[in-house]
């Protein structure tokens, strides 16, 4: 007897049940040895495991909203198991891809322009592991993993999100987590981080999330539920572009429209109340690109009125110290062109000696992903400058070949992105396309002033982003087929 072709649901249910088995096994053991609250929290992985195996859309869901709230996270449980979480969504993510892989689906995501600058980069970035000054090889994995962490999520996401439906409930997702989050942004610069401290030592952190104004006092920042306000800031901004590009895609979900434009002001007041200036100073810069792009006097309309309220509103909150902050990137034009000026002198005085490199352990990001079990090891042999600046990083930890590298990745990023959104023949995906790409031009202006391609959500969502920009083309071209398909046939019924 021969043998049929493989079920691929059924092999994916045969493992899910045998994943579900093994965690169930263990949830008992945790649940007769450990707190009530750890076999909460195993359960919790259990239900998340099997679903983000047997879909990916789920596990990416998972990792943004695990990204989004990790400062609360990290409050509860402080250390490395939210760091841990991550990484463990975004491998059952790949081990769902390459799964898929092996029975016959079609990877077209590694046949992408912006695959091969990946590729060797990440090479680059490897060998640099083994670089002569490296000291400590757990802090050159850290390195590494700093460096190229979340490049995997564009390939799982542009494998998955193929069609208008998941890109809308996508769209939808992004839009009900990050709007309840600026909600909580104005109502925590309120009522202050009190509620937070008392639920446990690990939001001490959030005692420094401040900032100094005109008359001297310390002025709030909200972080929300994200380790920063920075990190805040930055997710406003990457939400406000893209529910901006997607007012009109969404027109045929008239709530879903509705949600996105109400989402616009409300993020825009979220991030000005954060007073991050580097994510002030990149929208800006991205909305001029956005209106570039679009050049629809409807656009321009809706975010100046966007822009008017965040301003009216948060400077009657803040009574103006959060505005000056922020437009002190401009009236303080010195002191900025300083800021990020100065990493790339440093940086190009140590290239000067270290033309290929000085390896990626220096452990300048040791205390972001493994928390305290690295700190105060020495990483390398010889002391490391540091620039706040992945520009000027990248040409001391990777040498002149991995900055050239680097630039060759964003440049083969924007240029695909951008060649998508020419490519566009319909007004409502031209629109998604600019706020796909205007969002990712502000995530590469912040690597001026740190590592906006590292940091969460943002570094995930840029990634996504991309996914799907230069997924719009086929999604664009399924659809126009199926309505000439639908209009011949109208008029077949017609003729008779």
């Amino acid at each position: 007897m021969q043998n049929g072709p493989i079920n691929s649901a059924k092999l994916i249910g045969l493992f899910a049940v045998v994943m579900s088995l093994g965690l169930a096994v263990g949830l008992v053991v945790v649940a007769n040895s450990a707190s009530f609250g750890t076999a909460i929290a195993a359960l919790t992985a259990l239900v998340v495991s099997v679903a983000a195996f047997y879909s990916i859309e789920t596990g990416l869901m998972a990792l943004i909203f695990v990204a989004c709230t990790d400062g609360f996270l990290k409050g509860i449980s402080p250390g490395w198991h939210t760091q841990l979480l991550k990484d463990y969504l975004l491998a059952i993510c790949l081990l769902r891809w390459a799964w898929l892989s092996a029975i016959g689906h079609r990877r077209e995501s590694v046949h992408q322009p912006v695959a091969i600058p990946m590729a060797l980069f990440i090479m680059w970035c490897s060998m640099q592991m083994f670089n002569t000054t490296t000291h400590n090889f757990m802090l050159a994995i850290a390195g590494l993993r700093g460096w190229v962490v979340w490049f995997a999520v564009f390939f799982v996401a542009y494998d998955d999100i193929t069609s208008r439906e998941k890109l809308e409930r996508f769209l939808r997702y992004l839009t009900f987590l990050l709007v309840p989050i600026a909600l909580y942004t104005v109502l925590q610069y309120n009522i202050g981080y009190d509620h937070l401290y008392r639920l446990g030592p690990g939001f001490r952190s959030y005692l420094k999330a401040g900032y100094y104004a005109e008359d001297s006092h310390i002025e709030l920042r909200p972080a929300a539920t994200m380790i920063s306000p920075h990190n805040n800031a930055a997710a406003m901004s990457c939400g406000l572009l893209v529910a901006a590009g997607a007012v009109l895609f969404l027109r045929r979900r008239r709530y879903l429209q509705i949600a996105a434009i109400s989402a616009l002001p409300l993020q825009g007041i979220a991030l000005m109340l954060t007073a991050a200036r580097a994510a002030f100073a990149s929208t800006s810069i991205a909305v001029f690109v956005l209106l570039m792009l679009v050049r629809r006097t409807g656009l321009a309309i809706i975010l100046a009125l966007v822009v008017g309220i965040a301003f009216t509103q948060v400077g009657r909150i803040t009574s103006g110290a959060a505005v000056d902050r922020m437009t002190s990137v401009a009236t303080r034009a010195e002191y900025s062109l300083w800021r990020t000026w100065t990493p790339w002198l440093v940086a190009v005085a140590h290239a000067r000696t270290h033309p290929l490199g000085s390896g990626v352990a220096t452990g300048h990001a040791a205390g972001r992903i493994i928390d305290n079990q690295l700190r105060g090891q020495r990483g390398q042999t010889e002391d490391i400058p540091w620039a706040e600046n992945e520009f000027g990083r990248a040409l001391i930890e990777l040498g002149v070949p991995g900055l050239f590298l680097f630039l060759w990745m964003l440049y083969a990023v924007v240029k695909a992105m951008h060649r998508s959104f020419a490519g566009m023949q319909t007004a409502e995906y031209r629109w998604l396309a600019a706020g796909l790409l205007s969002a990712c031009v502000g995530v590469i202006t912040r690597l001026a002033v740190g590592a906006s391609l590292y940091t969460w959500p943002e570094g995930i969502l840029f990634w996504v982003f991309a996914a799907i920009c230069l997924r719009l083309p086929q999604m664009e071209a399924d659809e126009l087929e199926l309505a000439n398909e639908a209009g011949q046939l109208d008029q077949a019924e017609a003729r008779r």
